[in-house]
């Protein structure tokens, strides 16, 4: 039960951290109002109208106050980052065991 439960957390943390390094290319001031952040799904908009940058521009998730850049969280891509993370983590986990049965019985 601990080998499908143990990576959990790990997935929602590096489900989180990635976001943090995720990069959003701007064109226009009219993407400064949804700026969306996400690896491999974007699940997190900014809004950054209150910027003047010159365009094109690449922006990083601010962590700053909310006031200063509203950000919104969509739960269902989220969940498709969390499921993907999930899944590398899983079978890393999983073959890891086999390897090391594998190697006990040698």
């Amino acid at each position: 039960m601990w080998t499908l439960a143990g990576p959990v957390p790990v997935a929602a943390l590096v489900t989180v951290v990635a976001a943090f390094f995720d990069h959003a290319l701007v064109t226009t001031r009219h993407d400064l109002g949804s700026v969306r952040y996400g690896v491999p799904f974007d699940w997190l908009a900014q809004d950054h109208r209150w910027m003047s940058p010159p365009f094109p521009m690449e922006l990083e998730l601010s962590p700053g106050l909310p006031q200063e850049n509203p950000t919104s969280v969509e739960f269902f891509p989220f969940l498709a980052d969390f499921l993907f993370v999930y899944a590398i983590l899983l079978a890393a986990v999983l073959l890891g065991r086999l390897a090391i049965n594998r190697l006990r019985h040698v």
